[in-house]
């Protein structure tokens, strides 16, 4: 048999439609919308009692001419398309709005808190109120017996959010003792330092509770983008003080102990290796002297060794400390004839140099001198208070006292400085 010539080849039959379900699905429109244009734009459909029917190719060619004349108002297509996009847009207002009102949230965060009778008043920059809270005791306003009332604001744990630490001073102080409080952005007790231990010499055994002196916020020495707190903690009535390192999150980090008051704690970079020293000024009762202890935060554990066998003034049960560094200074014959030792009471970081004021007359408590260490901790300057100079001129030796404390007695005091690295 020979093969069929293009001219005997036979055409398929145009396909027909026979329900509205297929004529719909053809023309991507739903079953009510096709009716809808058989009556108002002619779709091509015969009808036979309720049954329809329409050729595809019809079908085709009118959705070709007819869909491109209607009015996009009329036109499904474009209808669909402006209801997916108003329903797009009501979604993003939405989420604006949520993200409009937690950016006003984060505008109002505390930028300073103040202590005013029983109430801690966190306020934003603007000066309104972010949050407060009330506590049971009063807190004195006269600084000389509500001690340090200064809160620190900052993020501590690197969450976009400011926390408020702050000692609270009230005036339960010999009964209660002080404790250190941190505060959330929305003013919830984060975490609260304090010290519950008890701790023996040889001959007796101290009780809480116990006051916070100072305390400073530092970098994290795991380099972790958040802050540490180191705290000193006192003793109400006796000697015994403690050191207590605690991360962003109030973790115990840290714990060092010593029979001598720890007046005031500071941190600082001393040898730029990016890990901040931890320094703490006070008296060592074993040596009867004041004294700053320099500490790596992450390693501060222990009590000083025992000056002799049985010690009252060593505390039992604890491994050696670990300081890096001791520095003591010298106390000046004003001190040594009228007080039984001097002691560390303010420290400051003035650019490049360490400002220390060492009590020397404790009556007074003014009479100081002012020593200006750099930071390899040794001496460059040393200046009398007044209130020192006016001791001095009191005292019935005043003219020999007034030489050994002259400005030549002042620079030897500089060479009588001790650094020590156990």
């Amino acid at each position: 048999m020979g093969k069929e010539s293009p001219s005997q080849e036979v055409s398929a039959p145009p396909r027909l439609l026979s329900s509205w379900k297929e004529i719909a699905a053809l023309l991507g429109i739903s079953v009510r919308t096709a009716q809808i244009y058989e009556k108002t734009r002619g779709l091509p459909v015969q009808r036979d009692g309720k049954r329809v029917a329409a050729l595809e190719s019809d079908l085709i060619e009118w959705r070709r001419r007819r869909l491109s004349e209607i009015s996009w108002w009329a036109n499904v297509f474009i209808l669909q398309r402006i209801s997916a996009i108003l329903a797009l847009a009501v979604l993003l207002l939405g989420a604006f709005v949520a993200w409009d009102k937690r950016h006003a949230w984060i505008k109002k965060a505390p930028a300073y808190a103040v202590w005013n009778g029983t109430t801690l008043t966190a306020t934003a920059s603007d000066g309104s109120t972010v949050w407060q809270r009330s506590f049971p005791f009063l807190v004195p306003g006269d600084p000389d017996t509500a001690g340090p009332r200064t809160p620190w604001l900052g993020d501590l744990d690197h969450d976009g959010r400011t926390e408020t630490v702050s000692i609270y001073a009230h005036n339960q102080r010999e009964s209660l003792g002080w404790d250190l409080y941190c505060f959330s952005s929305t003013g919830e007790t984060l975490w609260q330092l304090a010290i519950s231990k008890r701790v023996q010499s040889w001959t007796k055994e101290f009780s809480p509770p116990y006051v916070v002196r100072s305390f400073t916020i530092f970098p994290s020495p795991d380099h972790d983008s958040t802050l540490w707190t180191a705290a000193v903690l006192v003793h109400h009535t006796m000697s015994p003080s403690a050191l207590l390192v605690v991360d962003s999150a109030g973790r115990l980090r840290g714990e060092y102990w010593q029979m001598g008051h720890m007046n005031v704690v500071r941190s600082a970079d001393l040898n730029n290796d990016g890990v901040y020293e931890l320094l703490a000024g006070g008296i060592r009762e074993s040596d009867r002297q004041a004294v700053l202890l320099i500490f790596d935060p992450r390693n501060v554990h222990g009590t000083p060794p025992p000056p002799g066998p049985s010690s009252p003034v060593h505390l039992r049960g604890m491994p050696p400390g670990t300081e890096k560094t001791v520095v003591y200074f010298p106390r000046t014959p004003v001190n040594r004839r009228n007080e039984p030792f001097n002691f560390v009471e303010t420290m400051d970081l003035v650019g490049n140099r360490l400002q220390v004021t060492v009590h020397e007359t404790l009556a007074a408590q003014k009479g100081y001198l002012l020593y200006t260490l750099n930071r390899q901790l040794q001496a460059v300057d040393i200046a009398p208070s007044a209130s020192f100079n006016s001791a001095l001129m009191r005292l019935n030796a005043e003219q020999e006292m007034a030489r050994e404390l002259g400005p030549e007695g002042l620079n030897a005091l500089k060479k009588q400085i001790r650094i020590v690295h156990p």
